[in-house]
């Protein structure tokens, strides 16, 4: 096997050609909140430890000490079980209190949120009249949708969605079945797209356009080159999560809630934000006029943090569902999995994501506004301060990249051991500067397949709807296709954010608790770990990641 992994077998162990055989290790400690690993996440995710004595007695100071220590522990002197537990049920084991993680920074959201509507309110209350006034010259207009009558919009944004969830579930049976086709279609389709952009630069005459069409093209051959042996094992992980997410269909309608949820956020701030800058603008407070524009980033910054927290929150529910899965399937799910993923994002858990949310959000604004002076530089003909602005804004939307990265293995850290943001963070860097590489191959390669998916299921549903507007409503099919490109685009989003979910929190609770797979779920830990075993047989866990 490769050295993705720095293991911890069960006694009875994997065949000779894995790896050589490990002395089974003393249990009842490192466990994760979803339930007991008999063989818990090494500390530093790589460094090993040969027994307890590397852990302090106290679980909070272990590294990836569980979140409830009591529970789903294997019987003193007994070897791992897929029993639920002698203490009782991995429900109650789940359900035990959980302590508060970041408990400042959500009390900090909220407050933030609820000023807002606050001071929107009564800004709202005393401005309104002057802004929602009638057209005086024309008091009865009445505004008309461009979708034409509303006895066919309906039918046609039906069929829409029909055609989207039809198309969503079409995706999800090839991404399970035919996973590394899909990977090798996307990697090509980047290859061809290339290849057009270098003959359309040839036609135009172009020699600039030629040249870096050139270049574009060949990291492209070169990046398939280099992943081409990585491309069994991500179809593998593809696969296992939806596999696992498939179990719990309710955890299907969390980033639906969540676009719900982003959608109605959006417009309280829309309509707060306007009335406090109204109210601003027109007050008679000369103090309010002078900080308009730091009231104006804390709105911007207000609006980022709901937005990217609510996320952040889906993410963490749908890889506390994943780690159920992992931990407790298939003979220890408690009732209501989804329910209980939800209750400790939205409760102890989300501190954690509202601070890291926060750090995203605050570089999103700052660059934000950088990207409001480059305009402004540029409109004015300032061609070196526009320079200087573009640069800027380039690193830190290089350093936003980064730091949400970081957040989506930390926010899946949160979820499946219950820590703070700032360890959790500590331990999302410590795996990714050990295995980084393979995580963001592993991620580019899903990622594009995902892509993919979403840009072929918005252009079929939009041409569905489109001919059906043009032939059987007899209507202007124009609207309709742009509707459906629109539903098909965001229903698929909704398979894409679960599967994105999904196998980061199987890439983590693989790196830190292999053995737990391999006992429990042999047929899938075997998908997962063929890959590696026929392009890396050389290796093993000695020998650090691929």
């Amino acid at each position: 096997m490769s050295g993705y992994y720095q293991q911890q077998f069960p006694p009875s162990g994997p065949p000779p050609s894995y790896h050589e055989q490990r002395p089974p290790q003393p249990h009842g400690y490192g466990a994760p909140q979803y339930g007991a690993a008999p063989y818990p996440p090494h500390a530093g995710y790589g460094t090993q430890h040969t027994g307890p004595a590397s852990y302090p007695h106290d679980p909070q100071t272990r590294p990836f000490a569980p979140a409830a220590e009591a529970g789903m522990m294997p019987e003193k002197g007994g070897g791992p079980s897929d029993r639920p537990t002698r203490n009782g049920s991995a429900e109650e084991a789940i359900e035990k209190s959980q302590p508060w993680r970041d408990l400042v920074w959500a009390i900090i959201f909220w407050v933030q949120l609820i000023a807002l509507v606050v001071v929107g309110g009564i800004c709202y209350n005393r401005w309104s009249a002057q802004f929602t006034a009638q057209d005086p010259a024309h008091p009865d207009r009445s505004t008309s949708s461009d979708l034409g009558p509303l006895h066919h919009a309906l039918p046609l944004i039906a069929i829409a969605v029909a055609a989207a969830a039809v198309q969503g579930l079409f995706w999800m049976w090839m991404m399970k079945k035919h996973g590394r086709t899909l990977i090798w279609i996307t990697l090509i389709f980047g290859l061809i797209v290339a290849g057009l952009v270098v003959i359309a630069a040839v036609i135009a005459g172009n020699v600039v356009g030629v040249v870096f069409g050139i270049i574009f093209f060949l990291l492209n051959a070169y990046y398939v080159y280099i992943v081409r042996h990585k491309i069994a094992f991500a179809a593998a992980m593809m696969d296992v999560s939806l596999r696992s997410m498939s179990q719990f269909k309710t955890a299907w309608s969390l980033p639906i809630i969540g676009m719900l949820l982003m959608t109605g956020l959006a417009f309280v701030w829309s309509v707060c934000a306007f009335s406090i800058v109204y109210a601003v603008d027109h007050g008679s407070s000369e103090g309010a006029r002078s900080a308009r524009g730091f009231i104006f980033f804390l709105l911007v910054l207000s609006l980022f943090w709901t937005i990217l927290t609510t996320k952040g929150w889906v993410h963490t529910c749908i890889s506390g569902v994943a780690a159920t899965y992992y931990y407790l399937a298939p003979h220890a799910i408690p009732k209501n999995p989804v329910w209980h993923a939800v209750r400790r994002a939205s409760t102890t858990s989300f501190g954690s994501v509202a601070f890291g949310s926060f750090l995203t959000a605050f570089i999103r604004t700052v660059r934000f506004f950088v990207q409001m002076a480059y305009e402004q530089a540029r409109n004015s003909n300032n061609q070196l301060a526009a320079c200087a602005l573009l640069c800027l804004e380039c690193l830190i939307g290089c350093l936003e990249g980064v730091v949400n990265y970081i957040n989506q293995y930390a926010f899946a850290i949160v979820a499946i051991y219950g820590r703070s943001y700032i360890q959790s963070a500590k331990d999302a860097w410590s795996l990714l500067r050990s295995r980084g590489f393979d995580a963001i191959i592993n991620d580019s390669l899903i990622g594009s397949v995902l892509g993919f998916a979403q840009l072929i299921a918005g252009l079929c549903t939009g041409i569905i709807t489109g001919l059906i507007a043009w032939s059987a409503f007899d209507t202007d099919w124009r609207p309709y296709a742009g509707l459906g490109f629109v539903v098909g685009l965001m229903l698929m989003m909704v398979v894409t954010e679960v599967v994105e979910s999904a196998v980061i929190c199987l890439f983590i609770c693989l790196a830190h608790d292999p053995a737990t797979l391999q006992r429990t779920k042999p047929e899938e830990y075997q998908k997962v770990m063929d890959p590696l075993e026929t392009y890396y047989p050389h290796r093993g866990p000695q020998n650090g990641p691929v």
